[in-house]
């Protein structure tokens, strides 16, 4: 269940994200950004859309990029260290640790990803507080459209259809 929403936070972290770089590298518009003039691409997959669909202020875009900001360089940290650890327990499976050995690497790296994990929960908890009510029970249906096959994945408590 955790490595659940954990696994959807990250989705919308990474949508609010990639949002968030691609307000921060063009011009924000005066007008609310899912009303600006000629968008391309299919609606519904841009990495900017889900900022776009929940209609964001250009106040809100704002306030989005500076918690992305704050957040930013503990999370390439808490990234590099996962990778880091996840690579040596992978090494050692593939070398000659004892079992207490990769128990303890195992444990090492469920942690830090439960650490990362708790990074992109509150970053999500401070853009939250940014969405009106309407917008957060349009982020709620969007993720839910946008990651359909989470629901019927291993783990979830659902079954898996075949």
């Amino acid at each position: 269940m955790l490595l659940r929403r954990i696994s959807v936070l990250a989705v919308l972290m990474l949508a609010l994200g990639n949002a968030g770089a691609l307000a921060q590298s063009a011009p924000v518009p005066e007008e609310p950004v899912a009303q600006r003039p000629g968008d391309d691409g299919p609606p519904g997959r841009g990495p900017g859309d889900l900022f776009e669909q929940l209609n964001l202020s250009q106040d809100q875009v704002q306030k989005m990029q500076q918690i992305r900001e704050r957040y930013k360089n503990q999370m390439q940290q808490q990234q590099q260290t996962l990778r880091q650890a996840e690579e040596e327990f992978r090494n050692m499976m593939a070398g000659t640790a004892d079992k207490n050995q990769l128990r303890e690497k195992h444990r090492q790296v469920q942690g830090l990803r439960e650490q990362m994990g708790e990074l992109r929960f509150e970053s999500m908890l401070e853009m939250r507080e940014v969405l009106t009510a309407e917008q957060r029970r349009q982020m709620s249906e969007l993720m839910q459209q946008r990651r359909p096959g989470m629901r019927n994945a291993p783990g979830s408590g659902k079954p898996q259809q075949n």
